[in-house]
């Protein structure tokens, strides 16, 4: 580690969605340590959503498990009433770091799309839509033809500035932005999935299944936003619940969603759409935990509670139900084999129930044979 260590505090701009630094010092660091240590100082009703801060900080360790998570309560009638809770990390290996990236076409709407022409340093329209960074997915001669397919008044050299005060061009460009299929999809580099690796070792950790598997679907689009799925599903173990039966927890860019869980796409498919007998997997017998993470440049929420995911979604929803049915097909080999396990071990102990009466048996045969 460096000599010195930095001690930063900040809040975030929710307008721009960046940090604000309020205070940014150096300080000595004798013993050398070497990490990042992040402190969040929250007030609330302890004794109301103690279950809930529990939950969340415990699904938050299974989606991080290369970070150490501790909670420190101090209760206001001594010490008797402190709670001190700790998640160790399993892994160093962070998720990589996301590239930055423009809107894909067809995610602008008019309103975004004058915002963006407003901001822009471009001096014409074709670099505003191939260059500037506002937009991905636009090449200077895909450009260039979306500058002559908005037809008359349209120029490539026009002012961003000028478009944007000129209504009808505004919302020309706008609608055909959002409607031509020219444009190649997103890539997947502007997410910063947990990876499966991390996924399993988390559930591992925090779980303690007896059978595990995690799948994670190539990048898909909704909307013209990029997004990947990651699921694991674990089977037996003594963390998932006290409980048989099938539990879902959902995962919206590595943030644990607690509330209306039953009108989430997650708990849809996994209880609706997946046929949990056809992977050996009884759902009324043994203790099944479903583990959804969805990573996008936008979360398509419903409603203002932002947490759950519609199952109108119907890409999320295809991909949702396509990795659940992999982990269920890898779960499937490992059953079967435990199945078999178990049915050999019941056939000896049915064998050796019998030794008894047979060696009996043969002790009285042998017996007469001898007096014969």
């Amino acid at each position: 580690g460096a000599a010195h260590a930095s001690r930063i505090v900040l809040d975030i701009d929710i307008q721009k969605n960046e940090p604000r630094v309020l205070e940014d010092e150096q300080a000595p660091n004798p013993t050398r340590w070497r990490g990042t240590e992040l402190t969040v100082t929250v007030g609330g009703a302890w004794r109301a959503y103690k279950a809930r801060i529990v939950a969340y900080l415990r699904q938050l360790a299974i989606i991080t498990p290369y970070a150490t998570l501790a909670l420190d309560f101090k209760g206001s009638g001594g010490t008797k009433r402190d709670v001190a809770l700790r998640f160790e990390r399993r892994t160093t290996k962070v998720p990589p770091m996301p590239r930055t990236t423009g809107y894909h076409p067809s995610a602008v709407n008019e309103l975004l799309l004058e915002q963006l022409l407003r901001k822009t340093t471009a001096s014409t329209l074709v670099q505003f839509l191939s260059k500037s960074g506002a937009l991905s997915s636009v090449s200077a001669a895909l450009a260039k033809r979306v500058v002559a397919e908005c037809g008359k008044g349209f120029r490539a050299d026009d002012d961003p500035i000028d478009v944007a005060d000129d209504r009808k061009k505004l919302q020309r460009l706008a609608r055909l932005l959002r409607e031509v299929s020219i444009f190649p999809p997103p890539t997947g580099d502007c997410l910063s999935p947990v990876g499966e690796y991390n996924l399993r070792l988390g559930v591992e950790k925090e779980v303690r299944p007896d059978y595990v598997a995690t799948c994670a679907s190539a990048p898909r689009v909704h909307d013209g936003h990029a997004f990947v799925v990651e699921a694991a599903v674990s089977v037996g173990g003594a963390g998932a619940s006290d409980e048989a039966g099938l539990q879902v927890f959902r995962f919206a860019n590595r943030i644990p969603l607690l509330f209306e869980g039953g009108a989430d796409v997650a708990t849809r498919v996994a209880f609706r759409k997946v046929k949990w007998p056809n992977y050996k997997i009884d759902i009324k017998r043994e203790k099944v935990g479903v583990f959804v993470s969805l990573v996008s440049t936008r979360i398509p929420f419903k409603g203002t509670s932002k947490e759950y995911i519609g199952e109108d979604a119907t890409e999320i929803h295809d991909a949702v139900k396509d990795c659940l049915c992999r982990c269920g097909l890898q779960l499937k080999a490992q059953l079967l084999k435990r199945d078999q396990a178990k049915q050999g071990r019941d056939r000896k102990k049915n064998l050796l129930r019998y030794v008894p009466d047979v060696a009996s048996a043969l002790w009285k045969v042998l017996g007469s044979l001898d007096d014969a």
